[in-house]
């Protein structure tokens, strides 16, 4: 079994965020800093858009440093498969936590479309001594997030430290041993229906009033202590997962961004988020070809 792959689910329904020039421009970034043994990708995607995904995507078949494989929501689960229209936040969840039945690492890299390499990378710099390099955020006190996943989980929010820092947003290092527990967990505490099936029944569509990933998984490791057995959070002046000064979260970020800053190495981290959710106002076609011509010279 390899120690690490990654997942990326993707989907191309929503044309203006341009998921798929986004999936190319993130895979040849792996392509590009990747580096040792090739990193297993899997791509899921909704049953009806695996061929045209594929298609689209079939020119980096044959890459070196990466090994693409593409499968269906229904090969994770049905019920992902099935979710109703407008559950895509969800689906795009369950996919990260249901990343431990593709079974081929002892951890998972989970990506999203919006996201690229931008250092050089490997196994060895994302596991040490058995454990995944991990991220943290200090959230508000009683974020929604992490109160509706507290509900979930029938965990008391109270015990929640919010004085120390919570797992961040996508790019993550997931265990599977955890995430195995994880399901496992949830489906003895709501017998009758699947943890899958549960979860979507219990998703709140409204902004941040919904669980995520994260934070069930968060609370679940923590009160289980098993977080500090899988994860290490890096070392002052090593690199960490985001490269936050160069990232880009909002329009206002456009006018003082330079992704040189981020392949040279004067801003630390090894992925940009390069956020899709304000496509309707930031030109992808500026950011890819500014994000191509800095890497060059990396």
């Amino acid at each position: 079994m390899c120690t690490i792959s990654a997942i990326l689910p993707i989907s191309d329904h929503e044309k203006v965020r341009r998921n798929i020039d986004r999936a190319k421009l993130l895979i040849d970034s792996l392509e590009k800093f990747w580096s040792g043994e090739a990193l297993p990708l899997f791509i899921v995607t909704p049953d009806h858009e695996l061929a045209s995904i594929q298609d689209q995507l079939l020119g980096r078949a044959n890459l070196k440093n990466v090994r693409l494989s593409f499968l269906k929501e229904s090969e994770l689960d049905a019920a992902i498969a099935n979710a109703p229209d407008g559950y895509g936040i969800a689906k795009q969840m369950l996919i990260k936590l249901s990343a431990f039945r593709i079974s081929t690492s002892d951890y998972y890299l989970i990506l999203d479309s919006d996201i690229c390499c931008c250092k050089s990378i490997s196994k060895d710099a994302l596991i040490k001594n058995g454990k995944a390099l991990t991220e943290f955020f200090a959230y508000p006190k009683n974020y929604p997030w992490y109160v509706n996943s507290a509900k979930v989980l029938q965990a008391d929010i109270a015990t929640v430290n919010f004085g120390e820092p919570r797992l961040f947003v996508t790019p993550e290092i997931l265990a599977k041993e955890i995430l195995v527990a994880l399901s496992e967990k949830i489906n003895s505490m709501y017998p009758g229906q699947s943890w899958v099936e549960f979860l979507l029944s219990v998703f709140d569509k409204r902004d941040n009033h919904y669980w995520t990933e994260y934070s069930l998984y968060d609370i679940f490791s923590s009160a289980e202590n098993l977080f500090l057995d899988h994860h290490f959070a890096p070392e002052p002046g090593a690199q960490p997962l985001h490269c936050m000064d160069q990232s880009i979260w909002v329009q206002g970020s456009i006018p003082n961004w330079d992704p040189a800053k981020a392949f040279s190495g004067e801003s630390r981290g090894y992925f940009l988020v390069l956020q899709s959710i304000m496509a309707y106002e930031i030109d992808f076609d500026v950011i890819d070809a500014r994000v191509r011509a800095a890497w060059q010279h990396a």
